[in-house]
């Protein structure tokens, strides 16, 4: 345990100094004529910083973002259709679509899936052993947290009394309890268990996976211009083959984009309107 905390403790300090973003250039004053304001969620700001770059070399047209975004400005300006472009996760993009008509532009090439890992070696060696054991998820808005709930009523778990879920601020601490011993299970995405795994330099078991659905996309407010819109999804399109973007993608930090269509997300508000009514 105290080897295992000790090991918690430096890694948090990493966490905190890779948090860390490039400083604004200035605030940004809202939509206008002259410029696109584009919204991404502040912890992943630093990674699609070049992505939005290369989205303003490709156009006639200013693409801005703030690097310096809090949280609660973030969503403050979601609900206010401040930004002309975003960079979503599918369920809040299925809520922006609805709600303000945001148009999707593309998505990670890579589709999403949540996967349930528990200590190796354990009493935890397969879905069904969840039965009255305690499961951490991250915040319930989550892709990860819709896909697990989904996941485990489709094996016929009551999520209100088959289990005990709760619900942690984000993945890293997710896995962090569940290595210190104080969830028999925790469900989180390939990327942070790979990351937290190399860290820690340890392994977990995968017990369990759902299905996979269309990960993070770009979409559009319905006020960007119709041509700009085309121009701007060739440019996500294309941004692979870029040399920035080769050195991204190599490093696994990114993931190249596809085109998608709205419908495509259909998937997404059947599993959210499911997962909601439970």
């Amino acid at each position: 345990m105290k080897k295992a905390a000790s090991k918690i403790i430096k890694f948090c300090t990493f966490i905190c100094m890779s948090l860390l973003v490039i400083p604004s250039q200035g605030v940004a004053s809202g939509a206008n004529n002259k410029q696109y304001e584009v919204g991404i969620f502040p912890h992943l700001q630093k990674n699609y910083q070049p992505v939005v770059e290369n989205l303003s070399k490709s156009i006639d047209h200013k693409v801005h973002f703030s690097t310096d975004e809090s949280i609660e400005n973030f969503y403050e300006h979601l609900k206010k259709e401040y930004y002309d472009i975003v960079v979503a996760q599918p369920f809040e993009y299925v809520i922006l679509s609805k709600k303000y008509g945001y148009i999707p532009l593309a998505t990670k090439k890579q589709p999403i899936k949540a996967l349930i890992v528990a200590k190796k070696g354990g009493a935890i060696q397969n879905i069904q052993n969840l039965l009255g054991r305690k499961l951490l998820l991250p915040p319930n808005s989550t892709v990860t947290s819709y896909l697990t709930k989904k996941h485990l009523h489709n094996f016929g778990f009551d999520l209100n009394h088959d289990i005990s879920i709760r619900y942690e601020r984000t993945h890293v601490s997710c896995l962090q309890k569940l290595l210190l011993g104080f969830a028999d299970a925790c469900a989180t995405r390939q990327a942070t268990l790979d990351f937290f795994e190399r860290r820690m330099e340890m392994k977990f078991q995968v017990i369990s996976q759902t299905p996979e659905i269309p990960d993070i996309l770009f979409a559009a407010h319905p006020r960007v211009d119709a041509a700009h819109r085309k121009i701007l999804t060739k440019a996500l399109f294309q941004w692979g083959d870029t040399k920035e973007a080769k050195k991204l993608l190599s490093n696994k930090s990114l993931t190249s984009f596809r085109p998608i269509t709205d419908k495509r997300y259909d998937i997404v508000r059947k599993i959210k309107a499911e997962v909601d009514a439970y």
